[in-house]
């Protein structure tokens, strides 16, 4: 839904002038791109936290760490999501009145420096990115433990550590977020918003890969389905085997 809504607010953008350099749009087309790729910020960000909450159901699930282990776990998602929404607030905040930041009628204005949210967003940025690589690594080092056939081992592995993918995806796209300061917002911001939103669907595939049998079988026939259930009753074997501290 977050994703769904993000991209809508974002063909508004795109409609109104984003990804344009700001010298080739009008004042109007400057402030409706602006007020359209900032209302789309809010979705954007929360679509790549809240999915690392299924992330972290399933991880507990399917390898039954110890209590102190799983309040770490949540605690971590958590704490991504309370830096994110600190994020929102200071891209709300910043200005006074909010609606300066893209009405440029308003001339009695008060602004923080832009680098104030830079910061906080690079800070989330690097935190996010660790926690999904943790998240990756975390069951790897507990499958390869485990008296398992090898392969099971690696597929398994790989299929609960595809978040991996989203944490190089993070690094890259925490590159991007110095076009938060950016005098051409609306040209230099496009490439943010992309990378945000890929990151987010990564996230959504690793929290459902496990479940998502019927488009596996749809996409790659009976013989494929039937190695996929063979690895999800191993996953969930696992729980009456494993005790993870």
């Amino acid at each position: 839904l977050l994703s769904y809504t993000t991209i809508a607010l974002e063909i508004w953008a795109v409609r109104c002038g984003n990804g344009r350099h700001a010298n080739t749009l009008s004042q109007e087309q400057q402030s409706a791109a602006i007020l359209s790729t900032i209302s789309g910020f809010p979705p954007n960000v929360l679509a790549y936290t809240i999915p690392k909450f299924a992330v972290v159901a399933l991880l507990v699930r399917i390898l039954n760490p110890g209590r102190m282990h799983q309040v770490l776990l949540w605690g971590m998602a958590t704490g991504c999501l309370v830096l994110v929404s600190l994020c929102i607030i200071i891209l709300f905040a910043q200005c006074t009145p909010t609606h300066a930041q893209w009405d440029f009628k308003v001339t009695e204005k008060s602004c923080w420096s832009p680098w104030v949210l830079v910061n906080v967003a690079i800070l989330t940025g690097a935190y996010s990115a660790a926690l999904d690589l943790y998240f990756a690594v975390y069951p790897a080092t507990v499958l390869m433990r485990l008296q398992m056939n090898i392969k099971k081992k690696v597929i398994l592995s790989t299929a609960l550590g595809i978040g991996s993918i989203s944490c190089f995806i993070s690094i890259y796209k925490s590159t991007r977020l110095l076009s938060l300061a950016s005098e051409d917002f609306t040209y230099d911001s496009a490439e943010l918003v992309v990378w945000t939103i890929v990151e987010g669907n990564t996230l959504i595939i690793a929290a459902c890969i496990l479940i998502l049998g019927p488009l596996v079988e749809l996409a790659l026939g009976r013989r494929v389905l039937s190695l996929y259930h063979e690895l999800w009753h191993a996953a969930m074997g696992i729980r009456s085997v494993v005790k993870v501290a």
